[in-house]
């Protein structure tokens, strides 16, 4: 019976996993929030997933962009703080935190 063994490196820091390609080289898998990124900066329109004023945080869902978009509470227009819940239709401009993920400012109710 023959065997194979295939040696591997531990990753680069910043590396989460490699993948090996068609061709058979090894190429790193990007972050799920880098894949297709909707464009930084500019303004979008959503609604609000969910909404936790304990805490003062809270979820978009937005057609143009994957995934959740997080939002805090001090991002929201003053009048709208106490009346933002599920299901609000929201307009924001996006930014991404350090590590790729989706985070809404300037929110407009």
């Amino acid at each position: 019976i023959a065997k194979q063994m295939v040696l591997v490196a531990w990753p680069e820091e910043g590396v989460k996993r490699q993948a090996e390609s068609a061709q058979g080289g090894i190429n790193p898998i990007m972050p799920a929030a880098k894949r297709g990124r909707a464009a930084e900066h500019e303004q979008y329109d959503g609604v609000v997933k969910s909404y936790n004023a304990a805490k003062g945080f809270g979820f978009i869902a937005s057609e143009a962009v994957p995934g959740d978009v997080y939002f805090k509470r001090d991002q929201l227009p003053n009048e709208s703080r106490d009346a933002v819940s599920q299901g609000i239709p929201v307009r924001f401009v996006l930014n991404y935190t350090p590590d790729g993920k989706p985070q809404a400012c300037a929110l407009e109710v």
